[in-house]
């Protein structure tokens, strides 16, 4: 009898989807079917591989135009599914211990709302990186909402485990442009419902390349910022000490942000960021922290770097010089200080 259902939305996928698909099939755990889901690919040979293994486990979703990666993803929510869902990267890996640690995780704590373990890290040719930061093996929602916001957590789409029933209870997947805080949103959800349990043992591997946020156009980045500001807006809401926490530790949070995205815009012209200045940016982050953070001092400019940031976009002449140099030098031009969230 199956009891988990793996999803694995893919586009185009030729590269990666041979290794993903045979860390599944190579579980120690049997009990599980696997949808495909794809979303409109114009290379479907990667799709006939997988019909090739004539596995009655697996379940090829197809599409018949391309749909953006938030459509795809949306489809999730209406598919038949087991007791208990993961979502998974075409291009990510697991061990063949996973389901095995999460069916322990879920007999240890069966009252959890969502599960995770802790993982690897893995470059383009699956070559090892890095760890996972550390988690607690429990964790309630203000307290993850609290590790977010100080940055002491690495948020990604793939290895949560969670209920079916669950995920129909939150909505599926928020709707961000580029799902940009998309699995952020949805995990905190969850965790808020419950809680989060926690498993050391390293049983998943997410390839790190150029992701989605960093291919994303910078207005459409900063959109899904405002966004999710929103969310966190609505669950202040939810009890004393989700407000508390969210309070406490927004304006470090958009600090963190404010900093690192100034430093993304000045690299650019400004009509190849929709004229997005650091200005605007700036004045953006101090109303999301007076409504997230009233009360606590938020003061970016006191930052050396950002308000160099800021005078060098705030003419014509300034920007076209440092992306000059920025040609001749690779080195930072401005140094970044280490500041409240960083790891």
């Amino acid at each position: 009898m199956s009891r988990f259902s793996i999803i694995v939305p893919t586009y185009n996928s030729a590269r990666y989807i041979k290794e993903c698909i045979n860390s599944i099939l190579a579980q120690t755990v049997t009990g599980f079917t696997i949808h495909i889901v794809d979303s409109g690919s114009t290379d479907a040979s990667f799709l006939d591989w997988i019909r090739s293994l004539n596995d009655p486990r697996i379940v090829i979703y197809t599409a018949e135009r391309r749909y953006s990666i938030e459509e795809n993803w949306k489809r999730i929510a209406d598919l038949p599914k087991n007791e208990f869902m993961t979502i998974l990267g075409h291009d990510d890996v697991l061990a063949p211990n996973y389901l095995e640690e999460m069916s322990a995780l879920i007999e240890s704590h069966p009252n959890a709302s969502l599960y995770v373990s802790a993982y690897s890290y893995i470059d383009k040719e699956s070559r090892f990186m890095r760890n996972s930061l550390p988690l607690p093996p429990v964790m309630s929602g203000a307290l993850f909402v609290e590790y977010f916001l100080d940055n002491k957590i690495e948020i990604n789409a793939t290895g949560y485990m969670m209920r079916s029933k669950d995920y129909e209870w939150a909505g599926g997947i928020p709707q961000y442009p580029n799902l940009l805080n998309s699995d952020s949103e949805l995990w905190m959800r969850l965790t808020i419902k419950s809680y989060l349990a926690v498993s050391t043992a390293n049983t998943f591997s997410f390839r790190e390349h150029e992701s989605v946020s960093g291919t994303s156009a910078d207005i459409v980045f900063h959109n899904a910022l405002k966004q999710f500001a929103g969310f966190l807006l609505a669950i202040k809401k939810q009890s004393p000490e989700l407000d508390q926490v969210i309070t406490q530790h927004s304006a470090g949070y958009l600090l963190a942000y404010c900093l690192d995205f100034s430093h993304r815009l000045i690299r650019k012209k400004l009509r190849h960021r929709h004229y997005l200045s650091v200005n605007r940016l700036i004045k953006d982050c101090r109303e999301l922290a007076r409504q997230l953070s009233p009360g606590i001092p938020f003061e970016p400019l006191k930052i050396r770097s950002l308000l160099i940031a800021k005078w060098i976009d705030s003419n014509i002449f300034t920007r076209t010089y440092f992306r000059m140099l920025r040609k001749v030098y690779s080195g930072p031009l401005i140094k970044r200080p280490k500041i409240y969230g960083d790891h």
